[in-house]
């Protein structure tokens, strides 16, 4: 089986971490940059992210690896 990731939520999850990494004092605290390209390889091959609840998934899934054991309230929000 094939997933998919959908260009219009592949250049909102680009411009997401394009402004984290701007904005975060530290943004690769908890992971690298390799650790995130895998997570968001496995993602992309276990599931299809075309439309909205499945990309809220998808990033809260992200921002969730991203943020650590330290932070547990944050999520995505369109």
């Amino acid at each position: 089986m094939i997933y998919l990731i959908s260009i219009k939520y592949k250049k909102m999850f680009d411009e997401f971490i394009k402004k984290y990494e701007e904005i975060h004092v530290n943004p690769w605290h908890q992971i690298n940059k390799d650790q995130l390209n895998r997570i968001y390889n496995d993602l992309i091959n276990s599931m299809d992210i075309n439309d909205e609840y499945s990309f809220k998934y998808f990033m809260d899934y992200i921002t969730k690896r991203l943020s650590g054991i330290d932070d547990a309230h944050t999520g995505y929000r369109f």
